[in-house]
């Protein structure tokens, strides 16, 4: 064969190997954000941080809110009370109607009333005095028929079958959808913002609300017949995506003045929310409580930093009235703007490096803006996590295809026969050092945000801000130490082993040392039994990230002050055996052997609240594999965990 036949072939498999180390960080994001939650995790970050950037369109709104919190209790009934008696609550009505409301929407929480007492059927008789006021209900469950019933004093009004529903499957969930209906029974009900929007709206936006609850109910086609009482799986009842405003905009009246004056004018024509602020703790009983989660406060604790419920009602309301709630976009749109974007951040790349950078974060902000004036002007919602995952990779495919480009160009300089060695050598090295950098980067910023995140002189928020973010952090140096580890597995295949004197006490320093912030965030304490002097011969290249994934699982999965237990011990005189032990969760005897394949992680909901990649078992089978060792795992559900392997001693 010639030497121009040779180098053409050599061409090929370079072109081959430089597509596989393309296609495979590639294949391995994709793999982690369609096959875990990490999509619809970004998909509501983002949905957050349009909200909040997003432009007032509005600084008054038709919708007025009267509180009712703990103080209010204890000064309209002139004593330290907690729970408000229902006479009180009527003379907040009356002082409501004195100012000649359009409206006054009443929630009444279960927390505090009774609903099948006869002093409640007693109230109810407010009805027959205000025929435009509407009551409101809690615990009425929007996902599936249960035994809890609405009060069956309401029977008797026609026009008050409406709840305000149970918003939220977790506490700390962030509310960003409400629904429209709940089920009463076999059978669906208004929800109370939903009943009110269409008697008061206008007639176009009495049609687009009319059309609004028919089509959700033929899209998601419910078969109520067919259901159990607690169905796992039922269909989805109607609910609309909120487009939040800030709570400043409405009119707030105090509910213990309103009362002491009688009456306010502003309220006159309003449609007038009464709710209360005073906290009430979702609890079994009960199924949802007085503050919320918004994309304001993120997913922290209600009971700290939450929103009064009331203030969501008002907004979903205004959002009715006004036919502003967010209409999901057509597939179509966020497949164009997908490929858009993925096409210049492709292109984009043509441009020097620096420049290429710029102009790429630039468009993903931009992008994010013109998203956040959709929801304030046009009511439109479209996904953008797709469009950022797939700018994201064509961006680094631009760089691929940059960096390959000038490395052809380079070594063509230089000569073919050391020009295609040299782009080799690159192609191979490049996944490793692009991981490396950007894992000391995240270190760096790691040691920055540390002492802010534990110090005492900063406030609470910003704290939380700083913990956050340090938290961010070592999720993110996990999951690019897993990528270099395995990104490293090609160039380790052709390494041979090299044993060497290794002293186990400073080897468990080292490793040590890259958990600090990490232990002191899970408040784990290290126990470490390992005699002085214990030297063993073994490759300690191998032997490094064995230890820091068994020590990194361990840390992640004990509970908050649990132990883990480092022991190293004797073992048939030549041999030492090393056992990492944890307090987790525990791994059932069933899914032991799988642990170490490849992206496997165990399906258990306690583990899955671990954020992982599914390499670090794998990469400690490999390179135990490499070294002529074993890992072996005892565990039993409930009682932790102990990995375990055996090493040779060292032999003067």
């Amino acid at each position: 064969m010639t030497e121009q036949g040779n180098l053409t072939e050599k061409s090929h498999i370079n072109s081959i190997f430089f597509a596989f180390f393309c296609i495979l960080p590639i294949a391995i994001v994709l793999y982690v954000f369609y096959g875990e939650e990490l999509r619809l995790s970004l998909e509501n970050d983002l949905f957050d941080i349009r909200t909040r950037i997003k432009p007032q369109t509005a600084d008054t709104s038709r919708v007025a809110v009267v509180t009712i919190s703990q103080q209010d209790i204890a000064a309209i009934e002139q004593k330290n009370a907690q729970v408000p008696k229902l006479s009180s609550i009527r003379q907040i009505i009356d002082a409501c109607f004195s100012s000649s409301p359009e409206a006054v929407a009443l929630v009444i929480p279960r927390h505090d009333v009774d609903y099948d007492s006869g002093e409640f059927d007693e109230f109810l008789k407010v009805l027959d005095q205000y025929s435009n006021l509407y009551l409101g209900t809690f615990d009425l469950n929007y996902r599936q028929p249960t035994g809890i019933l609405m009060p069956t004093g309401l029977l008797s009004y026609p026009d008050q079958e409406f709840g305000s529903g149970t918003i939220r499957t977790y506490r700390r969930e962030v509310t960003r959808t409400l629904p429209l209906m709940s089920y009463r029974e076999d059978k669906l009900v208004p929800q109370l913002m939903n009943h009110i929007a269409q008697k008061y709206s206008s007639q176009d936006n009495k049609l687009a609300l009319k059309q609004l609850n028919f089509s959700r109910i033929a899209e998601n086609k419910l078969e109520l017949a067919d259901l159990s009482p607690w169905d796992p799986d039922p269909p989805p009842v109607p609910n609309v995506k909120l487009n939040f405003i800030e709570s400043h905009i409405f009119l707030t009246v105090n509910s213990a003045e309103l009362v002491v004056k009688g009456f306010d004018p502003r309220l006159t024509g309003r449609i007038v929310v009464i709710g209360y602020t005073a906290y009430r703790r979702r609890t079994y009983a009960n199924r949802e409580g007085t503050h919320v989660n918004t994309p304001w406060e993120g997913d922290g604790n209600p009971e700290v930093f939450g929103t009064p419920l009331i203030y969501v009602l008002a907004v979903l309301l205004q959002n009715l009235l006004e036919g502003a709630w967010l209409s999901d976009a057509p597939f179509k749109v966020n497949a164009i703007q997908t490929l858009a974007a993925s096409l210049v951040s492709f292109a984009i790349w043509r441009m020097p490096p620096f420049l290429a950078v710029s102009l790429f974060c630039l468009l993903l902000a931009s992008l994010t803006y013109l998203h956040s004036i959709l929801f304030a002007i046009a009511h439109v919602h479209i996904p953008l996590a797709d469009t950022l995952l797939f700018s994201v990779l064509s961006t680094i495919a631009g760089a691929f295809v940059r960096a390959h480009y000038n490395s052809r160009q380079f070594v063509k300089r230089e000569g073919r026969a050391k020009a295609k060695k040299n782009l080799a050598l690159i192609q191979s090295r490049f996944l490793n050092r692009f991981a490396f950098e950007l894992y000391e980067y995240n270190k760096q910023i790691r040691l920055l945000l540390s002492p802010h995140a534990h110090s005492e002189g900063i406030p609470g928020a910003a704290r939380k801000v700083f913990s956050k973010a340090l938290g961010s952090c070592e999720e993110l140096g996990d999951y690019l130490f897993g990528i270099k580890q395995y990104a490293s597995l090609r160039e380790d295949q052709g390494r041979s082993i090299r044993k060497e004197r290794v002293a186990l006490n400073e080897l468990f320093a080292n490793v040590l040392a890259l958990f600090e912030s990490l232990i002191e965030e899970h408040e784990v304490k290290i126990n470490l039994q390992c005699p002085d002097q214990t030297f063993i011969c073994t490759d300690k290249i191998f032997l490094e990230p064995i230890l820091f994934n068994l020590i990194s699982n361990a840390i992640k999965y004990s509970p908050k002050g649990g132990h883990v237990t480092l022991r190293v011990m004797d073992w048939q005189g030549e041999y030492v055996k090393i056992e990492v032990i944890d307090e987790g969760p525990g791994i059932p005897l069933e899914f032991q052997r799988k642990i170490f394949e490849k992206f496997y992680r165990v399906k258990n909901d306690q583990v899955y609240k671990v954020k992982g990649n599914g390499l670090g078992l794998y990469l400690c089978h490999y390179f135990a594999k490499k070294i002529g060792v074993k890992v072996d795992v005892f565990s039993e559900v409930g009682k932790g965990a102990n990995f375990s392997l055996v090493v040779e001693r060292h032999r003067y």
